[in-house]
């Protein structure tokens, strides 16, 4: 995205480069006012001033800019300040930001969590492993039930991550859990 926007736009990807003219340069004269602009999410934020041009002032999100920031929800203002040290926000929103699908994303630690409980659990179904390993303990098949509460359990921490990581609030469903007592027949 290189348009030259009058504000950000409701989602764009991360990697793209922004260019905002955000305000009248004879509403805000540069010998009178300086303008800022700050985009903030939950876990990153880019806080700049803008440039003062023949017309507009100026704000460039560079690509490697919004590139740096993590994929989810954000809000952004734009403020001027006068010399003698009084704001006025006059532009405000919010955008999504969306993950850069041609770069790899990282892989998060509770994210290899499941995917090695999930094979171990394969390979002990299939019969094609009599021991498995995770995070360093081993497992038999007599485990297997043990590997499915952990899986879930696991599941449910990686699935409040991800929610977490995109702005959205975390569940306040309490999920209790009790011990399976296994009943032997004589």
């Amino acid at each position: 995205m290189s348009n030259v926007l009058s504000a950000l736009p409701a989602s764009f990807t991360a990697g793209d480069t922004i260019t905002l003219q955000i305000a009248s340069v004879s509403a805000y004269p540069s010998d009178s006012f300086y303008l800022k602009f700050i985009l903030r999410g939950s876990s990153s934020k880019i806080d700049k001033s803008a440039t003062a041009g023949a017309s507009f002032w100026t704000i460039t999100l560079s690509a490697a800019e919004t590139a740096a920031l993590a994929a989810g929800n954000y809000a952004w203002a734009t403020k001027a300040v006068a010399t003698d040290g009084t704001t006025t926000q006059f532009a405000n929103g919010a955008t999504v930001i969306l993950p850069d699908l041609f770069v790899d994303q990282p892989i998060s630690a509770q994210a290899k969590i499941v995917a090695a409980l999930q094979a171990a659990i394969t390979k002990l179904a299939n019969k094609t492993a009599t021991n498995v390993s995770v995070n360093g303990k081993s497992y038999s098949l007599l485990d297997i039930e043990k590997l499915y509460s952990l899986l879930r359990r696991a599941q449910a921490d990686l699935s409040t991550e991800q929610a977490t990581a995109i702005g959205k609030p975390r569940s306040h469903v309490i999920r209790p859990s009790f011990p399976v007592q296994r009943r032997y027949c004589r």
